[in-house]
């Protein structure tokens, strides 16, 4: 009898936008009603609606939530976020997006953590575990640096911090720098002491071999389903998936000036839940939390073996071609 259960991440950026702010200094970062409760007519389609759907299926979430934007928004629009989301039970972890600082620094700073050295690297984490922690909130277990920007500094930043998850290795985002691209990694291992949780990606069909994600906005269903399956079978420890607060409504402007619900999206979203919650008997959906507790206990061990990447036949990837284009169209 097999008694492997693959265990499953959903993990949420939740973010303002800088709004093209940078390259336009008359427009200003969009605000959290419109990029990150994403409201409509009263109705939230931002985190609230990610959070209803989950909770649906009796599923937790990671929201993996920016910081730095308290340089522009304030402080307590940053708390208020991260209680409205603990207080509904699911998990907040750290992001960050290190250009909001340049409205503290009053000149451009460098969105890339690459572009930071050692120190600075670990200057911004240490900031922003200092402000989350003068704000009662303790036991920040992971860190996802914005864009997946990332390199050898950032881990032993991460490290010095006291940080031993880390979500930056995503191998269709090539922003990270500390892994060879000769033995591409998709399942949980080790660097620097710090746990790398890659965001999981495959092929699409072989003849393209382009790399893929699991983004909610970037994989159909049925990529999903077959994705998930073939990762079972090949019994990957650790899936992680990714969508954004603001991933079900479709703008008109960089500003979010008017936004209208992405419902193909929203639809994917919930389908691929009510997957994951009907086969408990192979998939686990949990937090950095549990994860900490499976890896204390010594229930969840790192594995060496190669993983055979899934390869999304044609038919499926000309589907979501055809399925994402008219998300952005059609209501």
């Amino acid at each position: 009898m097999n008694n492997h259960k693959t265990k499953i991440l959903i993990t949420i950026d939740t973010e303002f936008s800088i709004g093209g702010h940078f390259k336009n200094k008359h427009l200003k970062p969009v605000p959290a009603d419109r990029h990150i409760y994403c409201k409509i007519n009263g109705k939230d389609y931002g985190i609230n609606l990610i959070m209803d759907i989950l909770e649906k299926y009796a599923l937790k979430g990671v929201f993996f939530v920016e910081i730095e934007s308290r340089f522009y928004f304030g402080e307590e629009q940053i708390i208020n976020i991260i209680q409205d989301i603990k207080n509904r039970g699911h998990e907040v972890q750290l992001h960050t997006h290190p250009n909001y600082r340049s409205f503290k620094n009053e000149h451009r700073m460098p969105d890339d953590m690459r572009k930071y050295s050692l120190q600075e690297q670990t200057h911004i984490i240490k900031d922003a575990l200092t402000f989350l922690s003068s704000h009662g909130i303790e036991n920040i277990l992971a860190f996802r640096s914005g864009g997946f920007y990332s390199d050898l500094n950032t881990i032993k930043a991460i490290q010095n911090n006291g940080i031993i998850y880390s979500s930056n290795y995503n191998i269709a985002y090539p922003n990270c720098n500390y892994v060879d691209n000769n033995h591409l990694k998709n399942d949980i291992f080790l660097i620097e002491q710090v746990f790398e949780l890659p965001l999981t990606c495959y092929r699409e069909f072989p003849l393209r071999k382009t790399w893929n994600s699991f983004q909610i906005s970037a994989t159909s269903y049925a990529e999903f389903k077959a994705a998930l399956n073939h990762y079972y079978n090949q019994q990957i420890q650790l899936i992680t998936i990714l969508t954004h607060s603001f991933a079900f409504v479709r703008p008109n402007d960089i500003q979010f000036s008017t936004i209208a619900p992405k419902r193909l999206l929203i639809r994917r979203f919930d389908n691929i839940c009510n997957f994951l919650a009907s086969h408990v008997d192979k998939f686990e959906v949990i937090t950095y939390e549990q994860l900490d507790k499976l890896i204390n206990n010594n229930t969840l061990t790192l594995t060496t073996q190669l993983i055979d990447f899934y390869q999304s036949p044609f038919s499926k990837t000309s589907c979501r071609y055809l399925e994402n284009m008219i998300s952005r169209f059609v209501l």
